[in-house]
């Protein structure tokens, strides 16, 4: 949650998670705090463009295990901000699964239903990482979405993935790929920058990279991440 959100736990089973107010997404492997959080220093296209930016809402997340737990949201849209400006709403959910220490994963379900149902958005994603040694550690994200209207129907969908070693408690590599097929012309959430205008002449196309991070850590609290990273698309 943001610091626009409140949070409340309630005494039921486990411990019941309540959160309002403005909150990130639920859909993106990669942290909007950038190389900060991340393994590489830039954001991958899928952050950029099959993620959500916060939304206003709220949500209850519980814990069935140690292994399994869920959160349900309710929002003001997918992209529509923390600001509302129309009646839709989003109605998302994560089911959470860490059948061993090392291995972890997300499946992400949502379907929002705009205003006078002009144009519905549904889909699902799952990421996840696994830990294959203390030094080898990798992670994963899959998307598809569907942007629906009476006089048209569009689909979206998108994979990445990442691998990292630590040479050193100092020193690792980071090496990312990812791919963003947009075959009917539908990228592009409105809350991106530069979303509200035209992409390009061209209606439909994809987007890859390949991005490699070396992290040099020198000092505790200071990270500096010298990044090469090659960017394709079909666009014109």
């Amino acid at each position: 949650a943001s610091r626009k959100s409140l949070k409340l736990v309630l005494p039921v089973g486990t411990g019941l998670d309540i959160k309002a107010g403005e909150m990130i997404s639920l859909l993106n492997w990669e942290s909007g705090d950038g190389g900060a959080a991340n393994p590489n220093f830039s954001q991958g296209n899928q952050w950029w463009f099959t993620g959500n930016g916060p939304s206003a809402g709220i949500q209850g997340t519980y814990n069935f295990t140690d292994k399994i737990g869920l959160t349900v949201r309710v929002d003001n849209g997918l992209f529509q901000g923390p600001v509302d400006v129309n009646s839709g709403k989003a109605f998302s959910g994560s089911l959470a699964f860490k059948p061993t220490k090392d291995l972890w994963f997300n499946l992400i379900g949502w379907y929002e239903s705009a205003a006078g149902g002009d144009n519905d958005i549904s889909g699902i994603s799952t990421i996840g990482g696994y830990q294959v040694t203390s030094k080898l550690g990798t992670g994963w994200e899959v998307d598809y979405f569907n942007f629906s209207s009476p006089a048209n129907a569009s689909d979206l969908w998108s994979v990445g993935g990442w691998i990292w070693y630590d040479f050193t408690p100092k020193i690792d590599l980071a090496l990312r790929a990812d791919y963003v097929d947009n075959r009917d012309g539908m990228l592009g959430p409105a809350v991106r920058p530069g979303a509200g205008l035209p992409f390009s002449p061209d209606s439909d196309g994809n987007l890859g990279s390949v991005t490699l991070t070396l992290n040099l850590k020198p000092a505790p609290n200071i990270k500096i991440q010298p990044e090469i990273r090659y960017d394709y698309t079909s666009y014109s």
